[in-house]
């Protein structure tokens, strides 16, 4: 399949937009609960743990990133995307966090390429000489309402996502030395979707 066709190219980069406050993880609580919860994820069914509402945690070792939505500083209702690695405690140290405009609808309201993925926002972690802060990518999609599954495939292993129901959106990380392919697949078991991290720069 021709990955460059499959690209549905965002109009927005997470790092183009304000940060998410940190109103939405007061605590080293809060943000374990989210990372370290039961799941599953992306979740179907999606709930406020009373500062926001999660929608999809994707973790690599002792990296993770958390898409979610809820209120900025100014009381507007943002998705919002948050990196996190884990120190040698065990704690998750927030690195940083972005955030765009959304509306509840949006998977539901797509008319084109309603069995595609819509690649939505995107970064890297860059690096710190003052941590031990390391490199990984992310993307942020956006899970057409035809899609239902979809895996993720890296060397660690390959995370399967069930994306049949809910407001679709899914987050995906990778480090510079594991890339990952991304395959979406429709109720009926066709594959729809392809995209590589190879093939795109964050």
């Amino acid at each position: 399949m021709d990955l460059g066709s499959q690209l549905h190219l965002p109009t927005l980069r997470a790092w183009e937009v304000g940060p998410v406050p940190m109103l939405w993880w007061p605590s080293d609580d809060v943000v374990s609960a989210v990372i370290d919860g039961e799941g599953p994820w992306p979740t179907l069914s999606p709930a406020s743990n009373g500062t926001c509402v999660p929608f999809d945690v994707d973790k690599y070792e002792d990296l993770a990133v958390v898409v979610g939505h809820g209120r900025n500083r100014k009381g507007r209702q943002v998705l919002g995307l948050d990196q996190f690695q884990q120190n040698e405690a065990g704690t998750w140290e927030h690195l940083a966090g972005s955030g765009s405009a959304w509306s509840l609808g949006q998977r539901w309201d797509l008319q084109e390429a309603r069995d595609a993925l819509h690649f939505r926002m995107g970064g890297s972690s860059g690096t710190s000489p003052f941590d031990a802060r390391r490199e990984f990518s992310f993307a942020v999609f956006m899970c057409g309402p035809a899609v239902t599954t979809v895996e993720v495939d890296r060397r660690q292993g390959t995370r399967i996502a069930d994306v049949s129901a809910g407001p679709g959106w899914l987050a995906v990380l990778w480090t510079p030395d594991d890339p990952a392919v991304v395959t979406a697949f429709t109720a009926d078991g066709r594959q729809s979707f392809l995209w590589s991290s190879l093939n795109h720069a964050a």
